[in-house]
């Protein structure tokens, strides 16, 4: 699962999330 994360200054950047509750 990708997450996309805008920041206070208007930057985005990706983040990979392999969550644990399966």
């Amino acid at each position: 699962m990708k997450l996309t994360v805008k920041t206070l200054k208007g930057s985005h950047f990706e983040i990979n999330v392999q969550p644990n509750d399966t």
